[in-house]
């Protein structure tokens, strides 16, 4: 995966990012009665996102956090991925689309 952050000034409240990659997926289904099938497909995927800065609305609790633990910068991030794995190979596809909100620490 390739990914692009676009982070040009200091202190930036809002960074918007983007990613594109290569992804293969191994799978396996078990069922009662002994059967299993496995295997493993290939695909790309798509995202793209915000991470927005947390420390603009909290300056003295940012300090303390990076005093005490060395934590520079702290993030909501949000992301959504298109991902088409399985696409015109014979079987299963993993293909979908999700959204994702997390918190990134940059140390």
């Amino acid at each position: 995966s390739v990914a692009v952050r676009l982070d040009v000034l200091p202190e930036q409240p809002i960074v918007p990012f983007a990613s594109v990659g290569y992804d293969y997926w191994l799978w396996q289904e078990t069922w009662t009665g002994d059967g299993r099938i496995s295997g493993g497909k290939s695909g790309s995927h798509f995202a793209y996102g915000a991470h927005i800065l947390l420390d603009v609305f909290q300056p003295g609790r940012a300090s303390r956090l990076e005093a005490q633990t060395g934590i520079t910068d702290t993030f909501i991030t949000v992301e959504f991925r298109t991902q088409n794995v399985g696409e015109g190979q014979e079987g299963l596809t993993f293909s979908g689309d999700a959204l994702t909100i997390g918190l990134k620490l940059d140390h």
